[in-house]
């Protein structure tokens, strides 16, 4: 009774008066010509009646219900306590508790001052001063006076929060096509490995307690694994948590799994604070002039210089990021086979520096060093590998390589033979599975398109092309 009818609750009279209007507001032109029809009403008599309404009846209604409750013993005589300010901000983190009489008996961790007998809770705190606040808290009071308890007030405060230096620096809306892999596991879904990451861009802690996405995806932190965010600090939503992991390995901060999917051809994003007000609110497309090497090109939007708090709702604010995301990690273009190169005053990528029969490109791609000859048995590795796709165990010819993440300068093209002469790259070697690591560098596995069966004579190989 008490929260509905005061501090502007529900029954308060302007409340009360503001919902006649609207509907008023709603109805009046067709009520006024069926009046006229039928001879009924006049408009003056109709806004007559809606003034007596409003100055009269409304106004008295929630005093004269809570005077009837009080009579029938279903409100206390005691006046309950009152908050200044009545929740909400809460800039310099005090509020102020008062009461005509008696002691006041507050809480700040959501339960009620009163326990289920009538005794003080144990939770409970007697107000001898102003509360101070650092965190977001829902306050509860009542008086106690005489042997009787008043009603309850209560209040949800947030002391000031950066909430302003959240962004969402990385979308992946459309991620890459499952492997065989990650189909054999269940996940034949691409929008299975859907995932947005949240980053803190400022220099203080953030509290997420009683953040919500309600648009786009639904997803309330108050059930989160992750309630705060520090300063650069990232965090991630993941539409399948196994999924991801499957594909991006454990131990990557995921907060949570949300609510519905993101939708490929673009939509709307909010997030909103404990108070239901928009701190994020963006629209991103799938279209010109937004990037569309993340529309199911396997990129992700990133968002550029996330610093500078750039606004999400323009399309120069975002940037298609590397094959497959940097869930997680700095979001950060993918050095270039031309960067790398000119670092190193390298000229001729079919070169080798080193001697040690990995030209230059190879070792851009392999993750070597082209001045220092390096064992690459780690970095690819052929075998044959038994394999579950579905038709019970077989033996399958595969080749592992563990490379760097680049943008599409590259090509990434494996080839099967069957007499190291013909080598075959359409109906070819198939990737199997892909593990991107937080290094910028993946590990695909291919495999031969057929079981070897009898046939134990076959090769793979992996070619690395630029355009």
């Amino acid at each position: 009774i008490h929260k509905h009818f005061f501090n502007d609750g529900a029954f308060t009279p302007g409340n009360c008066i503001s919902r006649l209007q609207a509907r008023v507001d709603e109805i009046e032109v067709s009520f006024l010509a069926e009046s006229a029809r039928w001879n009924m009403q006049t408009p003056t008599s109709w806004q007559s009646y809606q003034t007596n309404l409003i100055r009269n009846s409304l106004r008295r209604l929630s005093r004269d219900m809570v005077a009837k409750y009080r009579a029938a013993g279903l409100y206390p005589d005691t006046t309950a306590p009152t908050f200044s300010p009545h929740g909400g901000d809460l800039p310099d983190r005090r509020i102020r508790i008062s009461a005509p009489s008696g002691e006041i008996y507050y809480t700040a961790d959501g339960t009620d001052p009163r326990a289920p007998e009538g005794a003080v809770s144990d939770t409970a705190q007697l107000y001898e001063s102003n509360i101070t606040l650092d965190e977001i808290a829902t306050v509860r009071a009542r008086v106690l006076e005489n042997g009787e308890w008043s009603a309850l007030t209560e209040s949800l405060f947030v002391p000031e929060q950066n909430y302003g230096n959240l962004v969402v620096s990385e979308l992946m809306y459309n991620p890459g096509p499952a492997t065989a892999a990650e189909i054999a596991a269940g996940f034949d879904d691409s929008e299975d490995f859907e995932f947005l990451e949240l980053l803190n861009a400022g220099t203080t802690t953030v509290n997420l307690e009683g953040l919500r996405f309600v648009e786009g995806i639904e997803f309330d932190f108050r059930t989160g694994d992750i309630t705060t965010l520090e300063a650069g600090q990232r965090l991630l939503l993941v539409e399948n948590r196994d999924a991801f992991e499957f594909r991006y390995g454990a131990g990557r901060p995921i907060a949570g799994q949300y609510s519905g999917q993101l939708k490929d051809e673009g939509e709307t994003m909010q997030l909103v604070n404990p108070l239901e007000e928009p701190i994020l609110h963006f629209t991103y497309d799938n279209q010109p002039p937004w990037p569309t090497r993340a529309a199911g090109r396997e990129s992700s939007l990133v968002l550029v210089d996330p610093p500078s708090l750039p606004d999400h709702d323009r399309a120069t604010s975002w940037q298609a990021g590397a094959p497959g995301g940097t869930p997680g990690m700095q979001n950060e273009y993918s050095l270039s086979y031309q960067t790398w190169a000119a670092q190193l005053g390298i000229t001729d990528p079919d070169g080798d520096p080193d001697s040690d029969g990995f030209s230059s490109l190879l070792e851009f791609n392999l993750l070597g060093n082209p001045f220092q000859p390096t064992a690459m048995d780690q970095a690819i590795r052929v075998e044959v590998t038994t394999l579950d796709l579905g038709a019970g165990p077989q033996d399958y010819l595969t080749l592992t390589v563990r490379h760097r993440v680049t943008s599409n300068e590259i090509s990434l093209i494996p080839e099967l033979s069957e007499d190291l002469v013909n080598w075959n790259d359409g109906p070819g070697a198939v990737l199997h599975a892909r593990t991107f690591h937080r290094d910028n560098s993946a590990t695909a596995i291919y495999r031969s398109p057929n079981p070897l069966a009898g046939n134990t004579k076959g090769y793979l190989r992996v070619r690395f092309q630029l355009p």
